[in-house]
């Protein structure tokens, strides 16, 4: 998703670049959570957003794809469904051999 953003930034300064890209990690972790509190989470969907637009800024169009806009879902999702330790299918998925 973020393979090729440092190396076609030439004309940008490339701290602003990591910037984005450590601001969407950092928010990824945030979201990743054991345990959320229903306050934060406008405060984190706003956060998600946040970082997403910069890393939006950074990439083409044509590179964007579905994952990082399904990003912006995530934080209505754990108000909805709980952590998202709880909704991921990964342990199924190891398990049954897909």
């Amino acid at each position: 998703m973020l393979a090729g953003l440092l190396r076609g930034c030439r004309s940008i300064r490339r701290t602003d670049v990591q910037t984005a890209i450590f601001d969407l990690l950092d928010v990824g972790n945030d979201l990743w959570q054991r345990q959320h509190k229903r306050s934060e989470l406008p405060g984190l969907q706003h956060r998600v957003a946040s970082a997403v637009t910069r890393i939006e800024m950074y990439q083409p169009a044509s590179e964007i794809d579905l994952k990082l806009h399904n990003w912006l879902h995530l934080a209505s999702q754990i108000a909805r469904a709980g952590p998202l330790w709880v909704q991921a299918c990964w342990a199924h998925e190891r398990t049954y051999g897909r």
